[in-house]
């Protein structure tokens, strides 16, 4: 996958993500026995140039931090490569594994956590250095004390433990040892979602001094769009393990196409709205998913073939059924994946399928489930629904360098879906 940026310089990325997945299997019982997976990255691609700044955003459990720890190797993929300046490295081991991590350097979410309490600032910082650079004695000291200069701390502090910084110089802390080995690529997994307001804007405007004066590039994870917005060149939107949207920043925030975008941007420009009342419902069991688009149950917009499960469709035709003919007593029942049958004690079963067909017609853009209906016929003297089946929306291109996987961008009823895969 090259971007069009890309293409254009003839420039080779720092960084190369192709159908990253990992999936952790869920076990119980005294054997231990597999029950299924929780599949927290899903087939993600995606490259990052060199001295760049790519947003991963998205709200709670939907696989933005796994992705991170993942592609630093601080746990094993379950498929896919990455690749960083054109060699390989999906399973570096050993030698291999700490001459790649040299490169790639981590800023974690929370630097209490991160840091061992029982060392030194000097420690913490130099520990990096002594074990790939065999740095020692009082050029270490210097080479700490100037980092931590760099970062807004004092060489007065070299000889503190962790318990003895603020929130702000902890991260300030994990931020120089993540320096020490002079990376090309920073991971910053939420780097001030657990500080003050006042000092996440220390550390952001700290971040993109950095960036600058090492040269650095930056994946940076987080669930506020206002923060993106500000630091990020391009932004990546997941929801449930899976891409949904991937465009400049510009272009994001000025026309957002998929409506689980466009509410993480209602959120970040009216504080204090939650983004449950805003879209309806709860993230997903990322161990049961729903099937075709996992974001279907809570989209405003959401088709026909989106993936409505029998188990949805049967609640809504129940409640439809109680509302418009109480006196029947219709029952609704699951016959597989893909039908249900009404029963019930009925004279003109006839009668009753054409008002059923109706109703639903009425009813389909207020009750968004009943869209997953394809058919209905007479089976004997029951009613068989067929729904439709399930389709998973591939990440397409719906603009120029604008990427988003929504069926409203795909398909004979795309409007400006070009259809170009990433």
């Amino acid at each position: 996958m090259r971007t069009a940026a890309t293409e254009a310089t003839g420039s080779t990325p720092l960084l190369e993500v192709r159908g990253l997945k990992k999936h952790f299997p869920i076990r119980a019982g005294l054997l231990s026995l597999l029950q299924g997976y929780i599949r927290a990255v899903d087939g993600v691609t995606f490259e990052l140039e060199h001295g760049k700044t790519l947003g991963i955003v998205g709200d709670s459990v939907i696989g933005k931090s796994p992705r991170a720890r993942t592609i630093h190797r601080l746990i094993d993929p379950t498929g896919g490569s990455l690749i960083r300046i054109g060699k390989a490295t999906t399973k570096p081991h050993g030698k291999k594994l700490r001459r790649f991590r040299v490169n790639y350097q981590m800023v974690f979410q929370d630097p209490i956590s991160s840091l061992n309490p029982r060392k030194l600032a000097i420690d913490i910082i130099g520990e990096p250095l002594k074990v790939h650079f065999k740095v020692h004695g009082e050029e270490l000291t210097r080479e700490v004390a100037d980092l931590m200069s760099k970062v807004g701390l004092e060489k007065g502090q070299l000889y503190r433990y962790p318990h003895e910084f603020s929130g702000g110089q902890k991260q300030r802390l994990g931020i120089a040892r993540a320096l020490a080995l002079h990376p090309k690529l920073l991971v910053l997994d939420e780097p001030t979602s657990n500080l003050d307001v006042s000092v996440q804007a220390q550390i952001l405007r700290l971040l993109a001094s950095l960036q600058k004066e090492f040269d650095l590039t930056y994946l940076f994870i987080s669930h506020d769009m206002a923060v993106v917005y500000h630091m990020c060149d391009l932004v990546m939107v997941m929801y449930a393990g899976k891409v949904v949207e991937r465009a400049e920043t510009k272009a994001l925030y000025t026309n957002p196409l998929h409506p689980y975008t466009r509410a993480l941007i209602d959120i970040a420009e009216a504080e204090g709205k939650d983004l449950t009342i805003t879209l309806g419902g709860e993230p997903p069991s990322m161990r049961f998913l729903p099937s075709g688009c996992h974001f279907h149950p809570r989209c405003p917009i959401a088709f026909e073939k989106c993936g409505w499960s029998a188990e949805e469709v049967q609640t809504a035709l129940g409640r439809l059924l109680s509302a418009e003919f109480p006196e029947l007593s219709l029952d609704t029942s699951i016959t597989d994946e893909r039908r249900l049958r009404v029963r019930g004690h009925v004279e003109d079963a006839p009668a009753l399928l054409e008002g059923l067909k109706d109703r639903v017609a009425r009813k389909r853009d207020e009750v968004l489930a009943l869209r997953g209906i394809e058919a209905m016929s007479l089976a004997g003297p029951e009613i068989a629904v067929t729904l439709h089946a399930p389709q998973e929306p591939e990440l397409l291109q719906a603009e120029t360098g604008h990427f988003v996987a929504c069926h409203a961008f795909s398909g004979p009823a795309a409007g400006t879906a070009t259809g170009a895969k990433p």
